[in-house]
C-alpha cells in the first residue's frame, strides 16, 4: 500500500533541472538553495499536473525567482475526509521540519491549492513553523466550525430519528435476505439460540434487531468522528503568520460553499424550531403529569451504593411477590383488568414516549438530513453527522488580517472549458505576484526573531 504522501525533489537554476531522490537529498552537501518551495495539491487531485516540476506553473515560477531553488512536490491521497487531511498535515509538517533543519538559511514557502491550503495552514500553525515558513493559498476555502446551540433532548431526537429512518430503509431488504438464507430455520435449530424456543413473530424481527444494534454503534462512532472534526478545524492561526491569499472571481467551489452557508442557516433554523417544540412539550402539564419512572430506573438507583441497591431490589421483589400473590387469589375477570391497567401504565410510561420520539425524530431527521448530505459533499463524509451538531462554514480568509489578492482572469476559463477554481496556477499574473511576494520574504533563521519576535 502506498504512503498517503510521496515526495519528488528537483533543484532548478537558470532553467536547468536536477532531479534528486529522497535518499540523495538527505546527503546533499552542495550549495544550499535560496528558496525551498513545497507544492501541495487539493482535494480529488492526487494526480495534479501543476505540482510537477515539468508543469507550466513550476517553470514560470523558477524563471521568475531566478535563484537556485528546490521544488518539493508533495502528493497526498486527495480524499475528502478528515483522516486523509490529518495524514497529509502530519507528513507535510514533518517534511518542512526536515528541510528547515537541512537548509536553515533558505527561505521556505508552501504553495497550496484549494483544501491543500487548509492542510498547509494547519501544518504551520503548530510548533512555531509559521515563523520560518511562508504560505501562499490559491483559491482556498478556509474551514471554520462552531457548535450549534442544541439542547441534549434535541440531539437524542436526531439520533432516534436517524435510527428510525435507517430501520425503515433496511427492513424490507433484510427481510428478503433472511428469507433467502432461511434465517428463521437457523434460529430455531442452532444450539446457541434454540433454547429460547422463538416463535414466528420473534424470528420475524430478528433480522432487524441485530442491524439496529450495529447502527447504534456506528452512530456513536460517527458522533466521535464529528467531535474529531471539531478538534481538527478548531485551531488558532497565529496572527504573525506569513500568509498570502490569491483568489479569482467566479470561483465555482466558493460559490458552492457559499450556497452551503445558506443551507447551514436553514439547518440551524430547523433544529431550533424543533428544539423549541420539544421544550414546549416537555414543559406541558400533560407530560409533567405523567407518573414517575419505576424506582429501579430512577436517578436514586444510579447513585445508590451496593447495599442500597440490594435493599431496593429486595423491596421491589417483595412488592412484586405480594402483587402476584394477590392476583392469584382474585377472579379471572379482575385479574385481566389489573393486567390491562398495568400494561397500559408501562405502555404510557415507556412505549408511547419512545414511539413518539421515534416518529418526531424521524420527521426531524428526514427534514435536516438532506442539508447534512450537502455538507458531506462539501467537507467530506465526516461532516454528515458533524453538520447536524456543528455549523461548518468556508470563509475567504482565516480569522485575522491577511494579504488577499483577487485576480481578474477574464473569460479564460470559459474558453478552455475549465473551472475558474483551477486556473490560478496557470495564470502568468498569479505566478508574477507569487514570485514577487516570495522574493520579499526574509531568508534564513537570522531574520526569524527580528521580524517575528516571540
Amino acid at each position: 500500500m502506498k504512503s498517503p504522501l510521496e515526495f519528488d525533489h528537483v533543484l532548478v537554476q537558470s532553467g536547468r533541472k536536477t532531479e534528486i531522490a529522497r535518499a540523495e537529498l538527505q546527503n546533499y552537501r552542495k550549495e544550499d538553495p535560496r528558496f525551498v518551495i513545497y507544492l501541495v495539491h487539493g482535494t480529488w487531485s492526487a494526480d495534479a499536473r501543476w505540482i510537477s516540476h515539468h508543469s507550466q506553473f513550476s517553470e514560470r515560477l523558477a524563471a521568475r525567482l531566478e535563484d537556485l531553488l528546490l521544488l518539493d512536490r508533495i502528493r497526498w491521497s486527495g480524499k475528502n475526509s478528515l483522516q486523509a487531511r490529518e495524514a497529509a498535515t502530519s507528513k507535510l509538517r514533518a517534511e518542512v521540519q526536515e528541510r528547515i533543519a537541512q537548509f536553515p538559511d533558505s527561505a521556505h514557502v508552501i504553495i497550496a491549492h484549494s483544501h491543500g491550503g487548509n492542510i498547509a495552514l494547519r501544518a504551520i500553525s503548530e510548533g512555531g513553523l509559521h515563523r520560518r515558513v511562508g504560505l501562499v493559498c490559491l483559491s482556498t476555502p478556509f474551514l471554520n466550525v462552531r457548535r450549534r446551540n442544541i439542547p441534549a433532548i434535541t440531539e437524542k431526537l436526531l439520533e432516534l430519528g436517524v435510527l428510525a429512518i435507517l430501520a425503515a430503509v433496511l427492513a424490507l431488504p433484510l427481510e428478503r435476505w433472511s428469507n433467502a438464507h432461511h434465517l428463521s430455520l437457523w434460529l430455531k435449530t442452532n444450539p446457541w439460540v434454540a433454547w429460547a424456543d422463538l416463535k414466528a413473530d420473534d424470528v420475524m424481527w430478528a433480522h432487524v434487531v441485530a442491524p439496529l444494534l450495529l447502527l447504534v454503534f456506528l452512530l456513536k462512532r460517527a458522533r466521535k468522528k464529528a467531535e474529531a472534526l471539531w478538534e481538527s478545524l478548531h485551531y488558532q492561526v497565529p496572527v504573525d503568520a506569513r500568509l498570502k491569499i490569491l483568489r479569482t472571481r467566479g470561483d465555482e467551489a466558493s460559490a458552492a460553499l457559499s450556497a452551503y452557508h445558506l443551507v447551514s442557516w436553514l439547518l440551524t433554523a430547523a433544529i431550533g424550531s424543533v428544539g423549541a417544540v420539544v421544550e414546549a412539550v416537555r414543559e406541558s402539564k400533560l407530560v409533567k403529569g405523567l407518573p414517575r419512572r419505576p424506582w429501579i430506573s430512577s436517578p436514586r438507583w444510579k447513585s445508590a451504593g451496593l447495599l442500597q441497591k440490594a435493599g431496593i431490589v429486595f423491596s421491589n421483589g417483595l412488592m412484586l411477590t405480594l402483587v402476584l400473590l394477590g392476583l392469584a387469589l382474585v377472579s379471572v375477570t379482575l385479574r385481566e383488568t389489573i393486567f390491562t391497567l398495568v400494561a397500559g401504565y408501562f405502555a404510557m410510561l415507556y412505549l408511547v414516549p419512545y414511539l413518539a420520539a421515534f416518529v418526531v425524530g424521524a420527521a426531524f431527521a428526514a427534514s435536516v438530513l438532506p442539508f447534512a448530505l450537502i455538507g458531506a459533499l462539501s467537507f467530506g463524509g465526516d461532516a454528515l453527522i458533524a453538520a447536524l451538531i456543528y455549523e461548518i462554514t468556508a470563509e475567504s480568509t482565516p480569522e485575522g488580517t491577511w494579504s488577499v489578492s483577487l485576480l481578474p482572469l477574464s473569460s479564460e476559463g470559459f474558453v478552455r472549458n475549465r473551472l475558474m477554481h483551477s486556473l490560478l496556477y496557470d495564470d502568468q499574473r498569479a505566478v508574477d505576484e507569487i514570485a514577487y511576494w516570495i522574493r520579499a520574504l526574509p531568508a534564513g533563521q537570522s531574520h526569524e526573531h527580528i521580524l517575528f519576535p516571540e
